[in-house]
């Protein structure tokens, strides 16, 4: 008896000393056992089921707009980044694994190239490839998303420009609600006469 109270002691100190504690990865979630977890230096206080997966951590957490600005509108750059992943999750990809430095240097190029584009140019040309064109965004000539955005931009524009023209005509117009009275004829008329095949 006393050999087995002894032994859940023992039990219970090595999980509160750490021997057989078990972590949480902070990439995945997965818990692993705290002897085999990956720590990257001492000052970190998170554990890692190995060294891709703090990196794969470190480019996640590096770049996260904020959703919205101090003042209250909506962050367009937080808009386009979120189309972007749900692209890439669209095509089986998971988030994590994202080369975020790659496509944010694309939109920072492009937007350096063409002064006055904006990021919600960017947006709505990326929608328009995806949705009117079809664009096949994960191309093997492509290295990024934001690759063929400059050949759709003027294009995707104009589509723009042409429906916001259609929707404020629809949303101009009067309809005006004047009942107009139809008059019927009582009288049937034949325009041709008939004719007896018998006869001929």
């Amino acid at each position: 008896m006393f050999f087995i109270e002894y032994d859940k002691l023992i039990k219970y100190l090595k999980e509160f000393l750490g021997d057989d504690k078990k972590m949480i990865c902070r990439f995945c979630k997965k818990e692993i056992d705290k002897s085999i977890a990956y720590k990257h230096n001492n000052t970190d206080r998170a554990y890692y089921c190995n060294y891709e997966h703090w990196k794969m951590q470190k480019e996640k957490s590096k770049y996260k707009p904020k959703k919205i600005k101090k003042n209250g509108e909506p962050n367009e750059r937080r808009e386009l980044t979120d189309l972007i992943m749900s692209y890439y999750i669209e095509q089986g990809i998971e988030k994590h694994t994202i080369n975020w430095s790659i496509e944010t240097a694309r939109i920072k190029n492009i937007l350096d190239e063409h002064k006055d584009w904006l990021i919600t140019g960017l947006t709505y040309t990326l929608k328009y490839m995806h949705d009117i064109e079809e664009v096949n965004l994960f191309s093997e000539q492509t290295n990024c998303i934001m690759a063929l955005v400059p050949f759709y931009y003027v294009k995707a524009m104009e589509y723009y420009n042409e429906t916001t023209e259609i929707e404020d005509a629809i949303n101009n117009f009067n309809f005006s609600e004047k009942v107009i009275k139809i008059k019927k004829g009582k009288h049937k008329h034949n325009r041709f006469k008939e004719i007896n095949i018998d006869n001929l």
